[in-house]
């Protein structure tokens, strides 16, 4: 499938949604939060997501777990315990467009991120935070990020990368 839904699991608009225990691999998207907004908390924890590849570069596809916001974000929102590898683009994904859309109360800890970033583009991360707020990053284990490939000059490759957020805690990652 091309559509830009094409995910393991896609949750739009709900809240108070847990997403445990599942194994989910060869897609466009892993796990996608759209729009869940404030309230209550969504869980996304003890999940294995891999091979998440890219159909469209005009999208954000590739991710494999991505907590996207076009108008509400998605706040109050805890990412733990999960293994992400081998996507092309990031590992773990919560953000919003435009800056005025911000997710806030975001935790997420105890992930083991690595091997994403694969395909040939500017940035390759492993957890990436976008107009994020009041939120904590802690305890995740992030390696291996980015293309071995020598077509992208000036490219970047990040375990963590967080822009445009305030009032956030990183700490106690590796």
């Amino acid at each position: 499938a091309t559509d830009q839904y094409y995910s393991g699991i896609f949750v739009d608009g709900v809240r108070g949604v847990e997403i445990a225990h599942n194994v989910i691999h060869d897609c466009q998207y892993g796990i996608y939060l759209y729009e869940t907004g404030k309230g209550t908390t969504n869980q996304i924890h003890h999940n294995t997501v891999y091979n998440c590849s890219i159909h469209r570069t005009d999208q954000l596809d590739g991710c494999g777990i991505i907590a996207w916001g076009d108008s509400t974000g998605n706040s109050a929102l805890e990412i733990t315990d999960n293994e992400v590898y081998n996507c092309d683009r990031q590992g773990i994904f919560v953000g919003g467009w435009p800056e005025t859309v911000c997710s806030s109360s975001v935790l997420i800890a105890r992930n083991l991120v690595h091997d994403n970033g694969q395909a040939d583009l500017q940035d390759q991360l492993g957890i990436q935070c976008n107009f994020v707020d009041n939120s904590t990053i802690s305890w995740n284990e992030c390696y291996n990020h980015g293309s071995t490939a020598e077509s992208m000059p000036g490219k970047a490759a990040f375990g963590i990368y967080v822009f445009a957020g305030d009032g956030n805690v990183i700490r106690s990652n590796y």
